[in-house]
């Protein structure tokens, strides 16, 4: 018997609630050999919830430009071979949900998103303020079956928002996965 190649991993997203979820499934057909099947994979499923600011938490991302901004940010991330889940914010921070990219570093992933929107942001947006991220980002894993309650938090950034600010929601991921902090380099 001839050995047949295997057919290269394919991304099925599947439905689930509201949203579609970036599922961590995979197609391949088995390569043959003589004695035996082989399956070669390279597996990566792995969830994420970006925070980030705007310089100095400026309130620039306004009601005119929220959903052009969010759908260009989905674009880098589709770019970056990742999947955007959901997408929110207020005026002065964003919250992304993503199934990672496993071709790229999350440094470098951070660096291209921010890089590309903000450049994006003064091109197309000239008779506004010069527009800037802060330096700095949280990038908090999510467990698979938190998926869901990931995304319904982020879609409620607006109510949640009238209680609480992004300095304190912060300071809460901070805690809650135990990244230690110095405040004097958090807020730029």
């Amino acid at each position: 018997m001839k050995a047949r190649k295997h057919i290269a991993g394919v991304f099925r997203p599947r439905t689930t609630g509201q949203f579609e979820i970036a599922a961590c499934m995979v197609a391949r057909e088995p390569l043959l050999t003589n004695t035996r099947q082989i399956m070669p994979q390279s597996l990566h499923c792995t969830y994420g919830h970006l925070i980030f600011s705007t310089k100095n938490r400026e309130p620039m991302i306004t009601g005119e430009i929220e959903s052009r901004l969010y759908e260009y940010l989905g674009g880098i991330v589709r770019n970056l071979k990742a999947s955007l889940i959901e997408i929110n914010g207020m005026p002065d921070h964003v919250h992304l949900l993503i199934r990672e990219s496993k071709s790229i570093a999350d440094q470098d992933f951070m660096g291209q998103l921010k890089g590309d929107s903000s450049r994006w942001m003064n091109a197309t947006f000239t008779d506004r303020p010069r527009f800037s991220w802060q330096a700095g980002y949280g990038w908090f894993s999510v467990n698979p079956p938190d998926v869901e309650v990931a995304a319904g938090y982020i879609q409620g950034q607006k109510d949640h928002h009238r209680k609480t600010t992004f300095q304190d929601e912060y300071r809460k991921f901070l805690r809650t996965y135990r990244v230690e902090f110095d405040e004097r380099y958090v807020w730029d």
